[in-house]
């Protein structure tokens, strides 16, 4: 009897886990649909989190922005203050990752010629100016169907707090394809403390994508 109850026991301890394992899965992701003038899309994104969309059509390259941010981090460091000879702490915060989706019209400013992969070319030609820059991955990638570019790369990051090796990078991911003559982003920043975590985020988003007509 006693040996019926204990796996019973173990039996409900595992079904509680498994069910609260299960509803964590489900709670990690939240969907969103975004519709406007440039293009309308839905994705899952991580539920911690926060959003923000603004859609700019009356600039010189009309865009939408979706912004998904991820919780600041507070950091503290000893740093030598050469106004007084001392050692001081500093105390700040930083964003610990950032996701987003950007469309924008550059045929407008550029030219009909213009594609996703000139803007690449432009991003990267621009982040080698950096010191420390470096591309990791420039790969094909598909998104909802639609055939673009990858490119992975570190690049100096600046912030206020310094890292115990002098170099503060920041870790970035991104997507672009041209759809309907504009060039849409899914970009993916972060401290590369935390790429991984933040690489599996950027993949679920990429898998999520849908382009709604």
């Amino acid at each position: 009897m006693k040996n019926i109850f204990k796996y019973c026991l173990i039996l409900i301890i595992c079904i509680i886990f498994a069910c609260h394992g299960y509803a964590c899965s489900h709670d990690e992701y939240k969907q969103i649909t975004i519709k406007n003038q440039l293009g309308s899309y839905s994705l899952e994104y991580p539920s911690h989190y926060d959003k923000d969309f603004r859609e700019v059509l009356d600039f010189d390259i009309p865009y939408t922005h979706l912004l998904l941010d991820g919780p600041a981090i507070r950091e503290t460091a000893e740093v030598f203050d050469p106004d007084t000879g001392n050692i001081r702490t500093v105390v700040g915060e930083r964003g610990s990752s950032s996701i987003e989706v950007i469309i924008s019209n550059y045929k407008v400013y550029h030219g009909e010629s213009y594609t996703a992969a000139d803007r690449i070319d432009a991003v990267l030609k621009g982040q080698a100016k950096w010191d420390n820059f470096q591309l990791l991955e420039r790969s094909p990638i598909t998104v909802s169907g639609v055939e673009g570019e990858l490119i992975i790369y570190l690049v100096d990051k600046l912030m206020p707090i310094p890292v115990e090796d002098g170099k503060n990078l920041e870790y970035v991911r991104a997507a672009y394809f041209d759809y309907n003559d504009l060039t849409w982003k899914i970009v993916a920043k972060c401290n590369q403390d935390i790429q991984e975590e933040v690489t599996a985020y950027f993949n679920h988003i990429i898998e999520t994508f849908k382009i709604l007509e």
